[in-house]
């Protein structure tokens, strides 16, 4: 068991990058309206600023070396962990119970984040006031127990064996805001077992094997902002199921998910969307972090992407978007970092790529 806990430890910094979405931005390149949330460890390492502008309070969750936590409207978060407990701004808020007994914590009622495995997830039980678990090593009669608890907001199931009948207990959480699935054999069929939480904020996709059919069972999730779908093949699709009829997409070999118009941020790097499908993603105009390196797009979007003045962070990093083209983005997106790896490129006095 420790040797899983290693591994998935190697893993956090990927797993933070990709879950939480909410890259880190430069001051600079922000409104003055703009709400940022700074993360330091033990009170000196400095982690990463977060926009939180359009967060929630008790809504939203930020990942903490696999930690899920509620972010409260804080400005900023240190967080230290130590004897088996997180300690966020000076309080004991998360516990291991994987390599620390549930009888040791002595104010139980102050929990309300936890990671278990299949031998101590029974003593789960014993934190009143918990909202948020990850789970090492899941198995379907992890999954079961867990739906006991219909005050979770957020359950990390990542790098696990959970399969799509493992889910079906998922459903008895009406309050469930945050799920990681990112690493597991869910595919589509796993997915209707999701369509009535109605609560859910975000979905973690990344290296399952999610196509358009899957993505149809959360296109009635109103309260969906972040999706990732990285490695899955549901960008390589070449319909999607749109209120009763399939919208065709042609050659292009995208998908568009414009009904899902509450997303604030979604990552479809490595897709196979092309220029033919930026069109359908100017109607999310909720969007503010877009992911698209390491796509087919070209100078060809640009219009389109010009478009999506709301966006605040775009990656196209692995385009083919030259650098006239970048110069095109970034007239008409002033208030939008760009990421566009060139080794010609600097950054002006905002913090923005300029060519």
């Amino acid at each position: 068991m420790r040797r899983l806990i290693m591994n998935r430890k190697i893993l956090s910094p990927v797993i933070l990058g990709v879950l939480v979405f909410a890259l880190a931005l430069p001051l600079a390149a922000q409104p003055d309206d703009f709400q940022m949330l700074s993360i330091t460890e033990d009170g000196k390492y400095f982690k990463c600023r977060y926009d939180v502008t359009y967060w929630e309070s008790g809504e939203d969750f930020i990942y903490l070396s696999f930690y899920y936590y509620p972010w409260s409207g804080e400005d900023s978060i240190d967080y230290s962990i130590a004897y088996k407990l997180l300690e966020v701004n000076g309080k004991i808020v998360g516990v291991n119970l994987v390599e620390r007994e549930a009888e040791t914590v002595v104010d139980k009622s102050g929990i309300i984040t936890a990671q278990v495995d299949s031998d101590n997830i029974d003593d789960l039980v014993q934190f009143p006031n918990l909202i948020a678990v990850s789970v090492v090593g899941a198995t379907e009669e992890d999954l079961a127990k867990l739906s006991n608890y219909d005050n979770l907001r957020a359950i990390d199931l990542a790098y696990t064996k959970i399969t799509n009948d493992g889910l079906a207990g998922l459903a008895e959480l009406p309050e469930l805001r945050v799920l990681n699935l990112s690493y597991t054999k869910v595919s589509d069929e796993g997915l209707q077992y999701l369509s009535e939480l109605e609560n859910l904020r975000s979905i973690n996709l990344e290296s399952t094997e999610i196509t358009n059919d899957g993505l149809a069972y959360l296109e009635g999730l109103d309260e969906l902002r972040h999706l990732n779908l990285f490695r899955t093949p549901a960008g390589k699709m070449e319909a999607l199921v749109m209120r009763g009829q399939p919208y065709k997409v042609g050659d292009a070999g995208t998908f568009s998910l414009s009904r899902m118009d509450k997303l604030t941020e979604l990552n479809l790097h490595g897709s196979d969307i092309t220029d033919d499908g930026i069109d359908q993603l100017v109607s999310m105009t909720n969007l503010r972090f877009l992911d698209l390196s390491a796509t087919k797009i070209t100078d060809a979007s640009i219009q389109e992407l010009s478009k999506m003045n709301n966006l605040r962070y775009l990656d196209i990093k692995g385009t083919e978007i030259t650098t006239a083209g970048l110069k095109r983005l970034r007239n008409a997106l002033p208030d939008c970092e760009i990421n566009f790896y060139s080794g010609s490129l600097t950054k002006d006095r905002r913090g923005l790529l300029k060519p």
